[in-house]
This record gives C-alpha cells, structure tokens and sequence, in this order.
C-alpha cells in the first residue's frame, strides 16, 4: 500500500528582514518555513503594496529560496 503525505496549510516562514544597500534596491530574505523540508514543492511568493493605489502586486512567484531582491522601489 502507498503513504501520501500531505500539506495543506504550509507553516509560515520565519521572520521577514529587510535590507536596503543601494538606494531603491531592498532585499528581502525568511527564515524558510519548517515545512519546507517536508515537501521540495514548497515556494515562495513576494508581493508589493502600492502605497498611492493601495493595491497589492505581485514580484516574485515560485521562488524556492528565501531570498529575493527587489528592484526600482520608491521610499514609502
């Protein structure tokens, strides 16, 4: 008989830091989640919020680190 592991609801990741070395560049980098040694299909996505159009976009989708830099960012 087969075992199927399942994972509904993925633990977040750890705490979320920020770093700005050049100006309107910011890294953002976690502590992965605890389940992503569970299950190597696990990834991240990295949204933005528009502070003029309070609307949230989309950066980054299927990254499976925890680190990404983000690039043109406004202060604000």
């Amino acid at each position: 008989m087969d075992s199927f592991t399942f994972l509904d609801d993925p633990k977040p990741p750890g705490p979320v830091e920020l770093d700005e070395n050049v100006s309107g560049t910011v890294t953002v980098s976690w502590t992965p989640s605890p389940d992503e040694k569970k299950d190597d299909r696990l990834h991240y996505m990295i949204t933005k919020r528009d502070s003029e159009k309070r609307t949230w976009q989309i950066m980054a989708d299927h990254l499976f680190n925890n680190k990404f830099t983000a690039v043109n960012i406004m202060p604000g």
